[in-house]
């Protein structure tokens, strides 16, 4: 074993024994707390295997839903829909992950937690570029960086940028995605590191890939990769590798390409990333076209628009559109209830007022009244 493959292996045992040590203590305070510290307890676990065992992220979602609902911790509740929504996007369920993503956002709009709202935002803004509906996925990112901003969550801030770099780059707007991939890499820097997942090196990657540098592609790709194992995330490392496979078809070398992409495509079905498995049969029908395999580039062809059609079906596109019309309804229904009953409220004071100035004139009146009647009563006693 040379020194480097030693490195690496010295590496991952010590990485194994923080993980146990970390889920030890989690596993300590879910067994003996409830409420509030038991749902954060359980929404760690949740990110612990959200990119490795997305089943058993879910798991933990739907118990930290149960004990915040049962404890009534309203914003434990909004983060496991939040939490709930992520798995289903990640496996291309998209009306699902936006129906869970609402009912987040509503709650956490009425505890007007604006980290919540921000974060909420930015996950519907990335359904929609996956479902490669760019505008609308702008629109979300802007409103929530807005927020982030105004907060000062320079963690979440680093990733909002990166949002709007890919939304940039799908709309060719280079120059835009390149300054906010640079921005986020300032603010990663800044921050150590510490407090992100963000990886806009991937993201360069696929700028440089864009403009047909394949060789600074293939090096960012090969720095996210290092990354991803680093952070044991498996749908990272599926993503990753997918680009290198993908590049190197571009520079011609098919046999390392087609390793590649079936070293990703175990890798996805493994967490059932369908968004990122799509892909890898697209590339694969490639690789094999282009070794004269007809057969199975027609068959990898196959698989590619069967998973296409679950993922952009018009279906779930109407499900989706339908959902978001629903919260946009009720939430001007709430707007039209609120302005109504401050005109009631207007037309009451009005009212009120109306009724002190007549009652004040009747004052006046009698006062006037009355000081005549005493008056001439005086003038009577004097005579």
């Amino acid at each position: 074993m040379n020194k480097l493959a030693f490195f690496f292996t010295v590496l991952s045992f010590v990485f194994c024994l923080e993980s146990v040590a970390q889920e030890d203590s989690l596993r300590a305070i879910v067994n003996n707390s409830s409420g509030e510290p038991k749902v954060k307890a359980l929404t760690e676990f949740f990110k612990l295997h959200l990119h490795s065992d997305p089943s058993k992220a879910m798991d933990f979602a739907k118990e930290a839903l149960l004990e915040a609902s049962t404890t009534g911790y309203d914003k434990g509740v909004a983060s496991a829909y939040n939490n709930i929504g992520v798995v289903y996007k990640n496996q291309g369920v998209y009306d699902k992950a936006i129906e869970y993503y609402l009912k987040s956002l509503e709650i956490n709009e009425r505890l007007n937690n604006l980290e919540g709202i921000a974060f909420t935002k930015g996950n519907i803004g990335t359904v929609y570029s996956q479902k490669e509906d760019y505008p609308a996925s702008l629109d979300y990112f802007l409103q929530s960086h807005q927020i982030l901003d105004s907060i000062n969550d320079y963690g979440q801030l680093a990733a909002s940028f990166n949002n709007l770099g890919n939304v940039y780059h799908e709309l060719n707007k280079m120059d835009r995605a390149l300054e906010c991939f640079n921005s986020a890499l300032e603010l990663i820097d800044s921050l150590g590191y510490q407090g992100t997942s963000v990886d806009p090196l991937y993201n360069l990657g696929n700028i440089y890939f864009k403009l047909n540098n394949f060789e600074k592609a293939l090096s960012c790709y090969q720095k996210s990769l290092d990354s991803e194992i680093a952070n044991k995330s498996i749908s990272g490392q599926a993503y990753s590798m997918y680009n290198i496979g993908h590049t190197y078809l571009k520079l011609g070398d098919v046999e390392k390409a087609l390793l590649f992409q079936e070293q990703a495509l175990n890798l996805a079905i493994k967490v059932g990333a369908f968004p990122i498995m799509k892909e890898i049969y697209h590339s694969l029908s490639e690789i094999h076209y282009s070794k004269s395999d007809f057969k199975q580039a027609y068959e990898f062809r196959l698989l590619y628009d069967d998973v296409r059609d679950q993922v952009y079906s018009e279906e779930s596109s109407r499900k989706l559109a339908q959902l978001e019309l629903g919260y946009v309804i009720e939430q001007k229904e709430k707007e039209n209830l609120v302005l109504k009953q401050n005109q009631e409220i207007k037309d009451l004071q009005i009212k009120n007022s109306r009724s002190i100035i007549i009652i004040f004139i009747m004052s006046v009146f009698i006062v006037l009244a009355v000081g005549g009647i005493f008056l001439k009563m005086r003038m009577s006693s004097n005579r």
